[in-house]
């Protein structure tokens, strides 16, 4: 058997066996058996001076699960990717003060499918050398230009424990982009006097998540929060106030946010007084749907129903977008 062969026999293994090698971010299980073989694969290359690029992703797959520094050293560099109508380029790519630091655009080729407000969804996944794990990884958009119909972003790579990175070869791979969201924000045409004074409550939702300082959110889990009920106001395409009620003592008012995973809806809600302050809510709980592609959040604001009529209730939320799907995939020296 030579060593294209072997390769390709890579390729035949089941998907569900190559799951956990899909992961954008994973330390390698590594024994000496398994890191015999790959050197074996990889004198057979040599030997036969078959291509190291010859094996197709999900070869690369089981490869970066056993060895990620082998894989990304046989990775061709690419540093540009078209697909439907969008190319990906990486700018520029170098390590300043020990921090990796990524310049990503995003070029509309075909007008219609990109603005102001694309950006990854966290759709974007990095592969790269054993001696960058335990790394953490951040995105940022730096704009977009009008006249080229380009998105740019800043991604940045840091080792947790403040080492500084080394150079190697990254890939990076986006599977979809969002664009053309709707950017609502402004006075909510919503009376606080609307607020229950008994409302319906629950405990122990499918909670999503949390948000808030640490002492408002100790036991957070036990607390209780509003039932959701018919639309009270509707914010735009995909959000609208479904509770309003006092729990405790405290301002508890709920939103829907629809379809979260495709669209990725959602926003915040904060309270302006007479002299024109700001007071935000002291936190906020999010909480599933029945069909788990929707997300309600209950935003809780200490404040007493003697106070309520002193407000008027705010919000900032970002709706409706539109998907580009891709994939895109580049791989770069990051030195």
């Amino acid at each position: 058997m030579n060593a294209e062969n072997i390769l390709n026999a890579l390729n035949d293994v089941p998907d569900r066996h190559i799951l956990d090698a899909q992961a954008p971010v994973r330390r390698p299980r590594r024994t000496f058996r398994r890191l015999a073989a790959v050197a074996a694969v990889l004198a057979l290359c040599l030997a036969l001076a078959v291509p190291a690029a010859a094996y197709t992703d999900a070869g690369y797959s089981i490869l970066y699960d056993i060895s990620p520094t082998v894989a990304q050293a046989l990775k061709p560099v690419n540093e540009s990717c078209e697909k439907n109508g969008v190319r990906m380029t990486v700018d520029s790519a170098v390590i300043e003060n020990g921090v990796g630091l990524v310049m990503l655009s995003m070029q509309d080729l075909d007008g219609g499918l990109l603005d102001g407000t694309t950006d990854l969804f966290d759709s974007y996944s990095l592969r790269y050398p054993l001696s960058f794990f335990d790394c953490s990884g951040g995105c940022e958009s730096l704009g977009f230009d009008d006249e080229t119909r380009t998105a740019s972003f800043l991604i940045q790579l840091a080792h947790l424990d403040g080492k500084s990175l080394r150079s190697g070869k990254v890939t990076l791979k986006v599977l979809e982009l969002l664009s053309h969201k709707q950017q609502i924000e402004g006075p909510l045409d919503l009376d606080l006097a609307r607020a229950e004074t008994d409302p319906a409550v629950q405990t122990g939702p499918h909670f999503r998540g949390a948000g808030g300082d640490e002492g408002s959110l100790e036991n957070f889990e036990d607390r209780a929060y509003l039932v959701p009920g018919e639309p009270l106001y509707t914010v735009g395409d995909g959000a609208a106030v479904t509770a309003m009620g006092w729990i405790d003592g405290q301002l508890h008012i709920q939103l829907h946010y629809e379809d979260i995973h495709t669209r990725d809806n959602h926003g915040y809600l904060y309270l302006t007084d007479t002299d024109g302050g700001e007071t935000y809510g002291t936190y906020s709980v999010s909480f599933w749907d029945e069909e788990e592609t929707g997300s309600y959040e209950d935003y809780v604001f200490d404040i007493s129903p003697a106070e309520a009529s002193r407000y008027v209730l705010n919000g900032c939320f970002w709706l409706g977008a539109d998907t580009v799907e891709g994939p895109w995939e580049v791989t770069f020296r990051l030195q």
